[in-house]
Order: structure tokens, then sequence, then C-alpha cells
């Protein structure tokens, strides 16, 4: 339901990938034919569910990449999106105190993108409970930082409009 009100707002929707998992671990053989598949199933699961097609840009789980996988998108009409901005607003309180990440409130978050914004900056923003423990989330304070965004001026676009794709 979320993703199809997702669509009706005329929101742009990329894809990161039909599987969320951890591609670090060497346990897959991610090759053309594993990035093509995993990006056309991932289109049509979209667009079945929501008679709309994916914007052309996209990355991998956790941005993983490599020179086969950028490729193989590029073959596929895919434009490779970096993480830019990253605000890591999907970390917990349990995880900053073993990988030694440091744990941001959406207060923070928000202070720290303020202050890191550049033109053509790209902000990820996660959504969903994380598992574990986080004081709030940033999906839920969006409203503030947009105001922040433009009050100090930037114009919010569409990726596909700060890469020209349309």
């Amino acid at each position: 339901l979320e993703t199809k009100q997702i669509v009706v707002n005329g929101y742009e929707v990329s894809n990161m990938f039909f599987s969320n998992i951890d591609f670090c671990n060497n346990s897959f053989i991610v090759d053309e034919d594993f990035v093509r598949r995993g990006l056309a199933r991932n289109e049509d699961d979209f667009y079945e569910l929501t008679g709309s097609e994916l914007s052309l840009v996209w990355h991998m789980p956790s941005y993983y990449l490599t020179d086969s996988i950028l490729k193989a998108g590029e073959k596929s009409g895919y434009i490779w999106i970096d993480k830019g901005l990253a605000p890591e607003d999907y970390i917990t309180y349990e995880k900053s105190l073993g990988d030694e990440i440091q744990y941001m409130s959406t207060s923070q978050i928000i202070d720290y993108l303020m202050e890191n914004l550049e033109p053509g900056a790209i902000i990820p923003i996660s959504v969903g409970i994380a598992s574990g423990t986080r004081g709030d989330y940033l999906y839920d304070k969006l409203d503030v930082l947009i105001s922040a965004i433009l009050s100090e001026g930037y114009e919010i676009v569409t990726v596909s409009e700060l890469f020209n794709l349309e």
C-alpha cells in the first residue's frame, strides 16, 4: 500500500536491487548476469505492484560496488548513484557500541547534513524500523530537514532532474 501511495504522489522511485543482502561476504558470484537479473526482477515486481516504471538510477545494497557491477548496470541502461551525503540514520545504539560508529539523534543528523550540504548533494534516507534501539528516525522528521534545506536557499529536485535524465 505504501509503495502505491509513493507512486500516486508522483515521487521518483529508483532501483536498489532485488534483494537487500550483504554482498561483501563473498558468498555470491556477482557477475553481469546476476546484476542484470536482480535489476530486472525488481523492475518487474515494482511494475506489477504499481503499474509504473522505476527511474533508471540505482545502487546495490550498502552501496557495494565493483567495476563489473558498475558496467553491468550501465549495460542495463542505469546510472549508478553513490551514497552521497549519507546520514547513517539506521545506526542504532547497539550498533554504535559494537562497530565504533557514532550514534546520532535525528537532530544531530540534520545538523550534520546542514553543515555538509553542497549543491548537487544526494541525501539517502532509510525508511523502516531498525533492528535495535533508536530514539527517533529521520524519516519522521523530513519536514524539519526539508525546511532547513529550503531556508539555506537550496532547491530540492529529483535525481533524474539532477542528472538531466528527463
